[in-house]
């Protein structure tokens, strides 16, 4: 649930989150409007209200409550759009912070749980339509509530004008008074727990999304170079500890520079996006890591994978690719790559460098490339030592 209304919110355009917020306000507003109207029908009941007040704000939030629905129906084709809509978004502002200020003036904002409900549209507004939604109809609602305490002030309003004179009088008022007070209290700190948690929940969407945005390769999704090196880092001083193997290897494109030439700059790319998908299908989820170091460099860091273990992988990865078929103007092509692969593995306590492993990687690599490409240069390293390298 909390994940389709995070994916929603992200994708969701402008006016679809108006058509949401229009969605919320509604059955709320009908709930009043009719509580309201079934108050006047019940002889006990009508005994204790002001039926002018109670009509007066009938009619109010029965004209918010329509201009609402002409708004849906003049939104709704154009839900797919993606430019702003500020009119509508102001004109909602303005129709929430009108309806809720009628009802906590009716029923008298000062004794009254009606505060809880606009204080329960802030999160929401937030939400749905941002900051300057929430600051237009917050300012707007707090207008209304001055111009009450000072109506209110000099005797030219009753407080709280839905109950009538005698309804402060009786002791049925105390228990109206109650079952409402306790009926919107229930409801609006209900209503606001599903709001706060859908809005840690939304906060911690975001953040993963922003961690996701740093770390990855913007056009094939995999780790970017900044990522990668940091966590090569990471695993170089834990594998310096455990003495466990590590391999590090360095891909590259066969004459892609070629593939841009002569097909085309968005061939390229899709070519690039092929390959991290290929690379991507191959690894053990989350040990290794695959990346796009810039251009058509990728990396691969095994973590816990012997020489022979990667170099495995390696060449399953370059069967694959070379196996793949790519067609651009009704010529077919394939793609192979080079791969310079190494092992490091602790040797007594001793560890080998990062920098140190990117450099015998991408030796490797050129090797590969001066041996003809589209094969695997590989070679192991263990603390200060170095063996011989094999293809």
């Amino acid at each position: 649930m909390l994940g389709a209304i995070n994916t929603y919110l992200s994708s969701a355009t402008p006016t679809q989150r108006v058509i949401v917020s229009i969605w919320l306000n509604l059955p709320f507003l009908f709930v009043f409007i009719i509580g309201l109207a079934a108050s006047l029908l019940i002889e006990e009941w009508r005994a204790l209200l002001n039926p002018f007040y109670i009509s007066s704000g009938c009619v109010i939030l029965t004209v918010c409550a329509c201009i609402q629905i002409l708004m849906l129906i003049r939104l709704w084709p154009r839900r797919r759009e993606l430019r702003e809509i500020p009119v509508s978004v102001s004109l909602l502002a303005f129709l929430v912070a009108t309806a809720l200020g009628c009802v906590a003036i009716l029923g008298g904002n000062l004794t009254y749980p009606t505060n809880l409900v606009m204080i329960t549209v802030v999160p929401i507004g937030l939400l749905l339509l941002g900051l300057k939604a929430v600051f237009q109809g917050a300012a707007l609602g707090a207008l209304y509530l001055l111009t009450n305490d000072y109506l209110l002030y000099h005797d030219l309003v009753p407080y709280a004008p839905a109950y009538s004179p005698q309804a402060f009088e009786t002791d049925q008022y105390l228990l109206l008074a109650e079952m409402v007070r306790t009926g919107i209290l229930y409801t609006s700190v209900i209503g606001y727990g599903v709001i706060i948690a859908i809005l840690a929940n939304q906060a911690d969407y975001q953040r993963e999304g922003l961690i996701h945005m740093v770390r990855s390769d913007s056009l094939t999704g995999i780790a970017n170079r900044r990522h990668f090196i940091a966590r090569l880092e990471q695993e170089c001083a834990r594998q310096s500890r455990t003495d466990q193997p590590l391999c590090l290897a360095m891909i590259d494109a066969d004459h892609f520079k070629k593939i841009n030439d002569r097909y085309g700059h968005a061939m390229g790319d899709e070519v690039l996006v092929a390959i991290a998908e290929i690379l991507r299908s191959h690894m053990r989820v989350p040990e290794d890591l695959p990346a796009r170091l810039g251009g058509e460099e990728f990396a691969i860091l095994f973590i816990d994978t012997d020489l022979e273990g990667a170099k495995t992988v390696c060449r399953r990865i370059q069967e694959t690719l070379a196996q793949t078929p790519f067609l651009s103007d009704g010529e077919v092509f394939h793609v192979t790559l080079s791969i310079g692969l190494v092992e490091a593995r602790g040797n007594e306590g001793w560890g080998v460098a990062a920098d140190e492993l990117l450099s015998m990687a991408d030796d490797k690599l050129y090797q590969a490339k001066a041996l003809g490409r589209d094969t695997v240069v590989s070679t192991k390293v263990a603390g200060d030592e170095k063996f011989a390298s094999s293809t």
